[in-house]
């Protein structure tokens, strides 16, 4: 028969090790959340930069500025995930910069340039 001392000992062994264990997965879903956060602002930042540089690059090429967004998408191959972002493209005249306008549909959160 087992001593009442052995038994505690196993009883708080085993609740460190399912402590220790739930304290892991913590760690792990919490660094998982803050990585894709992480890359969603990457992604978001990415696709910023490539409307910024198509626009610039078409009225560089062409003398004026893209009509809509679908024109940078035919002519200068802008391509980006539509269940994570919505742009917003607001033209104002074929020789002023548009304005447009990027929100990331995971979380809300949006910026424009």
């Amino acid at each position: 028969m087992m001593s009442r001392h052995r038994h505690h000992r196993k009883v708080n062994t085993f609740a460190l090790s399912v402590l220790f264990l739930a304290a892991w997965i913590l760690v792990f879903i919490y660094g998982t959340r803050v990585l894709g956060r992480e890359s969603l602002q990457d992604q978001h930042d990415a696709l910023e930069n490539a409307l910024s540089w198509d626009i610039t690059s078409c009225y560089a090429l062409e003398g004026s500025y893209p009509p809509d967004l679908q024109y940078l998408e035919d002519h200068y191959g802008l391509t980006y995930d539509r269940d994570l972002f919505f742009v917003d493209y607001r033209p104002i005249a074929s020789n002023i910069r548009p304005d447009f306008f990027i929100i990331d549909l995971q979380d809300g959160k949006g910026g424009s340039r």
